[in-house]
């Protein structure tokens, strides 16, 4: 009986913080319409130089934190992917706020380099979607 007590808490302790603990997933960000988006680019950069810029994703306060942001670079594009941890709740706060994604970008070559910003638009059961922003690298 005295081996069989401490496993029993155990199991019991693991089982309820499991059942009682929020559900989290990792998702790509709801990045809203181009128009209403906070993000903004560099018109114009220098080849080889990186730098900086912060994309936003959407949430409510209480069920979204933002996590890992995604950046690959393949000659003149770069695609970005930000992603959040969606926690799930019976409610969530309805104070929709802005959860910054800072980064480093460097495009090497001179003339015409497009950024992509990939992320669902309103909810995240939304198709993804991809928002494009011409970049001048010199």
């Amino acid at each position: 009986m005295n081996r069989v007590l401490p496993v029993l808490i155990s199991t019991l302790c693991f089982g309820a913080c499991d059942l009682f603990g929020p559900d989290e997933q990792r998702v790509l960000g709801i990045i809203g319409e181009r128009e209403d988006s906070e993000n903004v680019f560099p018109a114009v950069v220098d080849a080889g130089s990186p730098f900086e810029v912060t994309v936003h994703t959407f949430g409510s306060g209480s069920c979204t934190r933002p996590d890992n942001t995604e950046v690959s670079v393949d000659g003149a594009t770069a695609v970005i992917s930000p992603y959040d941890i969606r926690i799930h709740r019976d409610a969530c706060t309805s104070d929709l706020r802005a959860f910054p994604h800072p980064l480093t970008l460097q495009f090497d070559s001179s003339g015409d380099a497009v950024i992509v910003l990939r992320g669902h638009l309103t909810r995240y059961d939304d198709p993804v979607v991809e928002h494009r922003y011409a970049v001048s690298v010199r």
